[in-house]
């Protein structure tokens, strides 16, 4: 079985360009066939961003959603100063992303 692991992409507004880059990079990569899942393993986000155009946010979340189309994705929290309880759940309403919260585990 072949999948991707990945984490700390620490996603932001500073670092929007290169994060909309790694997640057309991922989607181009399992179009190629082969990979099962991507493992987002925490740190997604670098901190608490809002839904604004100058945050790009919802470009972020296009990205992704474009690439769960094509492969799925799991989700796990990192960093609590960088997750915040519930901002991860943006993604988990996308048919193929399982997000999953580890305390106590």
């Amino acid at each position: 079985m072949t999948f991707i692991h990945i984490a700390d992409l620490h996603a932001s507004p500073s670092r929007l360009e290169e994060i909309l880059k790694v997640l057309t990079t991922l989607k181009e990569r399992c179009l190629e066939g082969g990979v099962a899942f991507i493992l987002f393993a925490g740190d997604f986000w670098d901190f608490i961003i809002s839904n604004s155009a100058k945050s790009g946010f919802s470009r972020i979340l296009r990205a992704f959603f474009d690439l769960q189309e094509v492969v799925e994705c799991y989700m796990i929290y990192g960093t609590p100063t960088h997750e915040a309880d519930g901002s991860l759940e943006c993604f988990s309403i996308m048919p193929n992303v399982k997000v999953y919260d580890c305390k106590g585990a």
